[in-house]
């Protein structure tokens, strides 16, 4: 049972042009069968509009094509300090007229509004009578470590109020989960999943073999974004206690000068001689790179953010069929059979000379199995038969 003839639009927290993340995998699937109207973060005036992501977007004022049947809308013109009351009324107003244009002109009639947690998501709740609100919510948001006290109440107020509003609400981990069960009935656990039919589609791109064919082996490597929510310190100790091994790290740099010791512990991490940043790669190329990997990392913090998480990369690399090192992941522990754990550094270092040591097939089928069992298309009809059952019986 998959979702037919709605039109949706989603309230999204990022550009779609974006890194590909579940967002992109669940909406370019919808929009098979399904019109969607996918509304981008606003981009202020002032400093960041001369940005050159920002003036690619700022003359756009009509929802471009960006997939058949999914329309993508960057939201802007709006005014800084929106902190402030008359300048969030404005702001409101130009994004609203913007939008109902747009929704005119595509004839998106009684809607199903798909909203992710961002500053403008609570003012347009109800502004064009949809059918049901969908909360997906895939993060836990109040863990970054570069929020202050105060803006983590107001993230929690808000996304609580989203939350009771919407008709359904789908977390990516138990614990997520059971967080939105304090406000809401209809809350829905739907992980992550894979797209296998890419992966196993993937023809090796020139390009891997050339970069990692320079790279001696044995590979230990990360695909994703390079941000604060790596454990970097861990890294360094893995990196120089094991000068045998090349860490290879594929994504895109995503650090803050706020966080100064992160910036700081990553410089340091780059200074080792076998640890190898080749940048962000094609999203259809990451199964060649992962595929010339001994063994995949996830080398997260071990916090709230991570307690919460259900990661897209394992479900990758177990479709790759490739061992797996990992910091505790409560929502993977079921999984425990398929991938290794540690929650020291000394213990993440011990458990990739054993993944490394790892022979035969048998896990290696194993994980490629579970990846089949595990895809978005699955995760797809979960999700529509959730809403077709709430359309028609309110439950």
């Amino acid at each position: 049972m998959i979702l037919k003839g709605e039109n949706i639009i989603c309230f999204a927290p990022h550009p779609w042009e974006d890194t590909w993340r579940r967002r992109h995998q669940v909406l370019s699937r919808l929009a098979v069968h399904n019109k969607i109207l996918f509304i981008e973060p606003p981009i202020f005036w002032g400093r960041r509009i001369l940005k050159e992501q920002s003036r690619r977007y700022v003359f756009r004022l009509k929802a471009q094509e960006v997939l058949p049947n999914l329309f993508a809308l960057p939201t802007t013109f709006v005014f800084p300090f929106s902190r402030y009351s008359p300048i969030a009324t404005l702001n409101s107003l130009i994004i609203l007229r913007l939008v109902a244009r747009e929704v005119r002109r595509l004839g998106l009639s009684n809607p199903i509004m798909w909203a992710y947690l961002n500053p403008i998501t609570n003012r347009f709740r109800g502004r064009y009578s949809e059918k049901l609100v969908v909360y997906d919510c895939y993060d836990k948001y109040t863990g970054y470590a570069v929020n202050t006290p105060a803006e983590n109440r107001q993230i929690e107020s808000r996304e609580l109020d989203l939350a009771k509003q919407a008709d359904l609400v789908f977390a990516v981990s138990p614990q997520l989960a059971e967080y939105h069960k304090r406000a809401h009935s209809r809350v829905f656990m739907v992980p992550n999943g894979v797209d296998v039919n890419l992966i196993a589609s993937s023809e090796p791109a020139k390009e891997a073999m050339d970069e990692l064919e320079r790279i001696p082996r044995p590979r230990v490597g990360y695909v994703g974004q390079i941000s604060p929510k790596l454990d970097f310190e861990l890294l360094a100790y893995v990196a120089r206690s094991n000068p045998q091994w090349s860490l290879v790290f594929i994504g895109p740099e995503i650090m803050t000068e706020e966080l100064a010791e992160d910036v700081r512990l990553l410089k340091d991490l780059k200074g080792n001689p076998n640890v190898h940043f080749l940048g962000s790669k094609p999203y259809h190329q990451l199964a060649s790179y992962i595929d010339k990997f001994d063994v995949c990392l996830m080398p997260f913090k071990q916090d709230s953010r991570t307690e919460s998480s259900s990661p897209i990369k394992f479900y990758e690399y177990c479709a790759c069929g490739k061992p797996t090192v990992s910091v505790p992941i409560p929502a993977l522990a079921e999984h425990r059979a398929l991938y290794y754990e540690a929650a020291t550094k000394e213990g993440f270092a011990m458990e990739i000379g054993r993944a490394l040591a790892e022979s035969g097939n048998h896990l290696k089928d194993r994980r490629i199995s579970f990846a089949h069992g595990n895809t978005w298309d699955s995760r797809i009809e979960y999700i529509s038969r959730l809403i077709y059952q709430t359309l028609l019986h309110g439950e």
